[in-house]
Protein backbone atom coordinates (compact mmCIF):
# COMPACT_ATOMS: atom_id res chain seq x y z
CA UNK A 1 0.00 0.00 0.00
CA UNK A 2 1.07 3.62 -0.54
CA UNK A 3 2.59 5.14 2.61
CA UNK A 4 0.75 8.18 3.97
CA UNK A 5 1.63 10.87 6.49
CA UNK A 6 0.22 9.76 9.85
CA UNK A 7 -0.61 12.53 12.31
CA UNK A 8 -0.94 12.18 16.09
CA UNK A 9 -3.47 14.29 18.01
CA UNK A 10 -4.38 14.37 21.69
CA UNK A 11 -7.63 12.87 22.96
CA UNK A 12 -8.15 15.71 25.44
CA UNK A 13 -7.96 18.40 22.76
CA UNK A 14 -11.55 19.76 22.50
CA UNK A 15 -11.22 19.84 18.71
CA UNK A 16 -10.29 16.18 18.33
CA UNK A 17 -13.68 14.46 18.47
CA UNK A 18 -15.26 16.60 15.75
CA UNK A 19 -12.18 16.42 13.57
CA UNK A 20 -11.83 12.64 13.79
CA UNK A 21 -15.58 12.13 13.33
CA UNK A 22 -15.44 14.12 10.09
CA UNK A 23 -12.45 12.07 8.97
CA UNK A 24 -14.34 8.82 9.60
CA UNK A 25 -17.40 10.05 7.71
CA UNK A 26 -15.12 11.02 4.82
CA UNK A 27 -13.67 7.52 4.46
CA UNK A 28 -10.57 7.98 6.61
CA UNK A 29 -8.86 5.32 8.72
CA UNK A 30 -7.94 6.31 12.27
CA UNK A 31 -6.51 4.69 15.39
CA UNK A 32 -8.38 5.46 18.60
CA UNK A 33 -7.86 4.50 22.24
CA UNK A 34 -10.26 2.23 24.09
CA UNK A 35 -10.19 0.86 27.62
CA UNK A 36 -8.90 -2.51 26.32
CA UNK A 37 -6.38 -1.83 23.52
CA UNK A 38 -6.16 0.75 20.73
CA UNK A 39 -8.37 0.08 17.70
CA UNK A 40 -8.03 0.97 14.03
CA UNK A 41 -11.39 2.30 12.89
CA UNK A 42 -13.28 3.22 9.73
CA UNK A 43 -16.88 3.70 8.62
CA UNK A 44 -18.46 0.24 8.55
CA UNK A 45 -20.79 1.28 5.70
CA UNK A 46 -17.92 2.42 3.44
CA UNK A 47 -16.48 -0.52 1.50
CA UNK A 48 -13.35 1.36 0.43
CA UNK A 49 -12.60 2.44 4.00
CA UNK A 50 -13.13 -1.12 5.29
CA UNK A 51 -10.72 -2.38 2.64
CA UNK A 52 -8.12 0.11 3.87
CA UNK A 53 -8.35 -1.39 7.36
CA UNK A 54 -7.62 -4.86 5.97
CA UNK A 55 -4.67 -3.45 4.05
CA UNK A 56 -3.30 -1.46 6.98
CA UNK A 57 -3.28 -4.48 9.24
CA UNK A 58 -2.30 -7.04 6.62
CA UNK A 59 -5.34 -8.96 7.85
CA UNK A 60 -6.35 -12.15 6.02
CA UNK A 61 -9.64 -11.87 4.11
CA UNK A 62 -11.00 -14.88 6.01
CA UNK A 63 -10.93 -13.05 9.37
CA UNK A 64 -14.00 -10.89 10.12
CA UNK A 65 -13.76 -7.41 11.59
CA UNK A 66 -15.51 -6.45 14.84
CA UNK A 67 -17.82 -3.45 14.85
CA UNK A 68 -18.07 -0.66 17.43
CA UNK A 69 -20.97 1.72 18.00
CA UNK A 70 -21.60 4.58 20.41
CA UNK A 71 -24.94 3.50 21.92
CA UNK A 72 -27.42 0.65 22.15
CA UNK A 73 -29.88 1.94 19.53
CA UNK A 74 -27.10 1.85 16.92
CA UNK A 75 -26.82 -1.90 17.49
CA UNK A 76 -30.29 -2.63 16.12
CA UNK A 77 -29.53 -2.09 12.40
CA UNK A 78 -26.67 -4.62 12.70
CA UNK A 79 -28.77 -7.49 14.11
CA UNK A 80 -30.90 -9.91 12.11
CA UNK A 81 -34.64 -9.31 12.12
CA UNK A 82 -36.70 -11.77 14.15
CA UNK A 83 -33.81 -12.88 16.37
CA UNK A 84 -34.59 -13.06 20.10
CA UNK A 85 -32.67 -10.18 21.69
CA UNK A 86 -33.29 -11.13 25.34
CA UNK A 87 -29.72 -12.28 26.06
CA UNK A 88 -28.25 -9.36 24.15
CA UNK A 89 -30.39 -6.92 26.13
CA UNK A 90 -29.24 -8.43 29.44
CA UNK A 91 -25.58 -8.24 28.51
CA UNK A 92 -25.74 -4.76 26.99
CA UNK A 93 -27.58 -3.33 30.00
CA UNK A 94 -24.98 -4.78 32.35
CA UNK A 95 -21.65 -4.55 30.52
CA UNK A 96 -21.90 -1.81 27.87
CA UNK A 97 -20.07 0.43 27.55
CA UNK A 98 -17.27 -1.92 28.49
CA UNK A 99 -14.82 -4.68 27.54
CA UNK A 100 -17.33 -7.18 26.15
CA UNK A 101 -17.78 -8.07 22.48
CA UNK A 102 -20.99 -9.93 21.62
CA UNK A 103 -21.47 -12.04 18.50
CA UNK A 104 -25.02 -12.11 17.14
CA UNK A 105 -26.76 -13.05 13.88
CA UNK A 106 -26.07 -10.29 11.35
CA UNK A 107 -28.49 -8.12 9.44
CA UNK A 108 -28.32 -8.46 5.68
CA UNK A 109 -27.26 -4.81 5.44
CA UNK A 110 -23.91 -5.51 7.16
CA UNK A 111 -21.19 -5.61 4.52
CA UNK A 112 -20.13 -9.13 3.56
CA UNK A 113 -16.51 -8.01 3.65
CA UNK A 114 -16.78 -7.19 7.35
CA UNK A 115 -18.08 -10.62 8.33
CA UNK A 116 -16.01 -12.57 5.79
CA UNK A 117 -19.24 -13.79 4.22
CA UNK A 118 -20.46 -15.28 7.49
CA UNK A 119 -23.82 -15.10 9.20
CA UNK A 120 -22.78 -13.31 12.40
CA UNK A 121 -21.30 -9.98 13.45
CA UNK A 122 -19.24 -9.02 16.52
CA UNK A 123 -20.35 -5.81 18.28
CA UNK A 124 -19.04 -3.71 21.18
CA UNK A 125 -19.60 -0.30 22.80
CA UNK A 126 -16.24 0.89 24.19
CA UNK A 127 -15.85 2.53 27.58
CA UNK A 128 -13.59 5.43 26.66
CA UNK A 129 -14.89 8.98 26.90
CA UNK A 130 -13.11 10.61 23.97
CA UNK A 131 -13.67 7.67 21.63
CA UNK A 132 -17.37 7.48 22.54
CA UNK A 133 -17.68 11.20 21.86
CA UNK A 134 -16.02 10.71 18.48
CA UNK A 135 -18.32 7.82 17.54
CA UNK A 136 -21.39 9.78 18.62
CA UNK A 137 -20.40 12.69 16.40
CA UNK A 138 -19.51 10.39 13.51
CA UNK A 139 -23.01 8.89 13.68
CA UNK A 140 -21.98 5.62 12.04
CA UNK A 141 -20.91 2.16 13.13
CA UNK A 142 -17.18 1.56 12.66
CA UNK A 143 -15.07 -1.50 12.08
CA UNK A 144 -12.58 -1.63 14.95
CA UNK A 145 -9.98 -4.40 15.12
CA UNK A 146 -6.90 -3.86 17.28
CA UNK A 147 -4.47 -1.23 15.98
CA UNK A 148 -1.53 -3.46 15.10
CA UNK A 149 -0.30 -5.55 12.22
CA UNK A 150 -2.05 -8.90 12.01
CA UNK A 151 -0.81 -11.42 14.62
CA UNK A 152 1.49 -8.89 16.30
CA UNK A 153 1.15 -7.86 19.94
CA UNK A 154 -1.80 -5.48 20.40
CA UNK A 155 -1.00 -1.79 20.95
CA UNK A 156 -1.83 -0.18 24.30
CA UNK A 157 -0.30 3.25 23.59
CA UNK A 158 -0.17 5.73 20.72
CA UNK A 159 3.57 5.14 20.33
CA UNK A 160 2.97 1.41 19.90
CA UNK A 161 0.32 2.14 17.26
CA UNK A 162 2.72 4.42 15.42
CA UNK A 163 5.39 1.71 15.37
CA UNK A 164 2.87 -0.75 13.93
CA UNK A 165 0.69 1.37 11.63
CA UNK A 166 2.60 4.58 11.01
CA UNK A 167 2.25 5.42 7.31
CA UNK A 168 -0.79 3.14 7.05
CA UNK A 169 -3.47 5.16 8.89
CA UNK A 170 -4.44 8.80 8.52
CA UNK A 171 -4.41 9.76 12.17
CA UNK A 172 -3.73 8.40 15.66
CA UNK A 173 -5.51 9.75 18.74
CA UNK A 174 -3.27 9.62 21.80
CA UNK A 175 -5.40 8.81 24.84
CA UNK A 176 -2.57 7.55 27.03
CA UNK A 177 -2.05 3.92 28.06
CA UNK A 178 -5.04 1.56 27.86
CA UNK A 179 -6.75 1.06 31.22
CA UNK A 180 -7.44 -2.69 30.89
CA UNK A 181 -4.55 -3.54 28.58
CA UNK A 182 -5.86 -6.77 27.04
CA UNK A 183 -8.57 -7.38 24.46
CA UNK A 184 -12.26 -7.63 25.33
CA UNK A 185 -14.03 -10.83 26.26
CA UNK A 186 -15.84 -12.25 23.21
CA UNK A 187 -19.06 -14.21 23.78
CA UNK A 188 -21.24 -15.65 21.06
CA UNK A 189 -25.04 -15.64 21.38
CA UNK A 190 -25.48 -17.11 17.91
CA UNK A 191 -25.31 -20.74 19.03
CA UNK A 192 -27.61 -22.98 21.07
CA UNK A 193 -25.99 -21.74 24.30
CA UNK A 194 -23.65 -18.84 25.12
CA UNK A 195 -19.97 -19.57 24.67
CA UNK A 196 -16.84 -17.51 25.26
CA UNK A 197 -14.56 -17.46 22.23
CA UNK A 198 -11.89 -15.24 23.79
CA UNK A 199 -11.37 -14.66 27.50
CA UNK A 200 -10.89 -11.13 28.76
CA UNK A 201 -11.69 -8.78 31.63
CA UNK A 202 -15.29 -10.04 32.02
CA UNK A 203 -15.38 -13.60 33.32
CA UNK A 204 -17.67 -16.49 32.44
CA UNK A 205 -18.94 -16.40 36.02
CA UNK A 206 -20.17 -12.82 35.62
CA UNK A 207 -21.76 -13.58 32.27
CA UNK A 208 -23.50 -16.64 33.72
CA UNK A 209 -24.86 -14.61 36.63
CA UNK A 210 -26.41 -12.09 34.26
CA UNK A 211 -27.75 -14.59 31.72
CA UNK A 212 -28.96 -17.13 34.27
CA UNK A 213 -27.33 -20.03 32.43
CA UNK A 214 -23.95 -21.66 32.04
CA UNK A 215 -21.48 -19.96 29.70
CA UNK A 216 -18.84 -22.33 28.35
CA UNK A 217 -15.22 -21.18 28.29
CA UNK A 218 -12.07 -21.97 26.31
CA UNK A 219 -9.72 -24.54 27.81
CA UNK A 220 -7.25 -22.59 29.94
CA UNK A 221 -3.60 -23.06 28.97
CA UNK A 222 -1.13 -24.33 31.55
CA UNK A 223 1.99 -22.31 32.17
CA UNK A 224 4.26 -24.86 30.49
CA UNK A 225 2.54 -24.59 27.11
CA UNK A 226 4.28 -22.72 24.32
CA UNK A 227 7.01 -23.20 21.78
CA UNK A 228 10.73 -22.64 21.87
CA UNK A 229 10.64 -19.62 19.58
CA UNK A 230 11.03 -15.91 20.20
CA UNK A 231 8.21 -15.96 22.77
CA UNK A 232 7.34 -18.95 24.89
CA UNK A 233 5.51 -19.83 28.10
CA UNK A 234 7.56 -21.67 30.72
CA UNK A 235 6.59 -23.45 33.90
CA UNK A 236 10.05 -23.82 35.39
CA UNK A 237 13.21 -21.77 35.08
CA UNK A 238 16.31 -23.84 34.41
CA UNK A 239 19.26 -21.81 35.64
CA UNK A 240 21.73 -24.39 34.35
CA UNK A 241 21.45 -22.98 30.82
CA UNK A 242 23.12 -19.69 31.72
CA UNK A 243 24.43 -18.94 28.25
CA UNK A 244 21.02 -19.42 26.63
CA UNK A 245 19.03 -17.61 29.33
CA UNK A 246 21.40 -14.67 29.25
CA UNK A 247 20.17 -13.91 25.76
CA UNK A 248 16.52 -14.13 26.83
CA UNK A 249 14.26 -11.92 28.91
CA UNK A 250 11.88 -13.27 31.56
CA UNK A 251 8.43 -11.73 32.04
CA UNK A 252 6.95 -12.62 35.45
CA UNK A 253 3.19 -12.10 35.33
CA UNK A 254 2.45 -11.94 39.06
CA UNK A 255 4.32 -12.36 42.31
CA UNK A 256 8.07 -12.43 42.90
CA UNK A 257 10.45 -13.83 40.30
CA UNK A 258 11.10 -17.58 40.56
CA UNK A 259 14.38 -19.09 41.70
CA UNK A 260 16.85 -19.01 38.86
CA UNK A 261 15.49 -15.83 37.29
CA UNK A 262 18.82 -14.13 37.81
CA UNK A 263 20.27 -16.20 34.96
CA UNK A 264 18.18 -14.20 32.46
CA UNK A 265 19.60 -11.20 30.69
CA UNK A 266 16.64 -9.12 31.83
CA UNK A 267 13.67 -9.72 34.16
CA UNK A 268 10.34 -7.85 34.08
CA UNK A 269 7.94 -8.29 37.01
CA UNK A 270 4.48 -7.02 36.12
CA UNK A 271 2.85 -7.18 39.56
CA UNK A 272 5.02 -8.16 42.54
CA UNK A 273 1.89 -8.03 44.75
CA UNK A 274 0.05 -10.58 42.62
CA UNK A 275 -2.58 -8.24 41.12
CA UNK A 276 -3.69 -9.81 37.82
CA UNK A 277 -5.45 -6.59 36.74
CA UNK A 278 -2.22 -4.63 37.15
CA UNK A 279 -0.35 -7.32 35.23
CA UNK A 280 -2.93 -7.12 32.45
CA UNK A 281 -2.44 -3.37 32.04
CA UNK A 282 1.30 -3.91 31.61
CA UNK A 283 1.39 -7.20 29.70
CA UNK A 284 1.50 -6.06 26.07
CA UNK A 285 3.69 -3.00 26.60
CA UNK A 286 6.15 -5.18 28.51
CA UNK A 287 6.18 -7.87 25.82
CA UNK A 288 6.93 -5.16 23.26
CA UNK A 289 9.78 -3.76 25.34
CA UNK A 290 11.22 -7.18 26.15
CA UNK A 291 11.18 -8.40 22.55
CA UNK A 292 12.82 -5.16 21.44
CA UNK A 293 15.71 -5.59 23.89
CA UNK A 294 16.28 -9.35 23.79
CA UNK A 295 16.27 -11.94 21.02
CA UNK A 296 13.76 -14.12 22.87
CA UNK A 297 11.32 -13.88 25.78
CA UNK A 298 9.97 -16.36 28.32
CA UNK A 299 6.69 -15.72 30.17
CA UNK A 300 6.24 -17.28 33.61
CA UNK A 301 3.43 -17.42 36.16
CA UNK A 302 3.09 -19.32 39.43
CA UNK A 303 0.99 -22.48 39.48
CA UNK A 304 -2.65 -21.97 40.44
CA UNK A 305 -6.22 -21.73 39.20
CA UNK A 306 -6.82 -17.98 39.31
CA UNK A 307 -9.19 -17.28 36.36
CA UNK A 308 -7.77 -13.79 35.85
CA UNK A 309 -4.25 -15.18 35.61
CA UNK A 310 -5.45 -17.85 33.18
CA UNK A 311 -6.69 -15.07 30.90
CA UNK A 312 -3.22 -13.49 30.85
CA UNK A 313 -1.61 -16.84 30.10
CA UNK A 314 -4.07 -17.35 27.25
CA UNK A 315 -3.22 -13.97 25.76
CA UNK A 316 0.53 -14.57 26.08
CA UNK A 317 0.15 -18.05 24.61
CA UNK A 318 -1.55 -16.61 21.54
CA UNK A 319 1.52 -14.55 20.73
CA UNK A 320 3.84 -17.43 21.60
CA UNK A 321 2.06 -19.45 18.92
CA UNK A 322 2.63 -16.79 16.25
CA UNK A 323 6.16 -15.65 17.14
Amino acid sequence: MTEIATEIVQADDPRTAARVAALIRGGGVVALPTETVYGVMADATNEAAVERVFDAKGRPESRPLPVMVSCRHMVEPLVADGWDRTALDLLSETFWPGPLTVIVPRAETVLDRIVAGGKTVAIRIPQHGSTLATLMQAGVAVVAPSANRSDEVAATSADAVLSELGGRVDLIVDGGPSEVGIESTIVTLAESSPRILRSGAISATRLSEVLGCEVSVPVAPSAHEGGAGALRLVRQVDARCDNELGRRALVVLVGPAPSGAGAYGEVYTLSPNGDAAEAGRLLYSTLREATAHKEAVDVWAPAGDDPALSVLLERARRYAATS
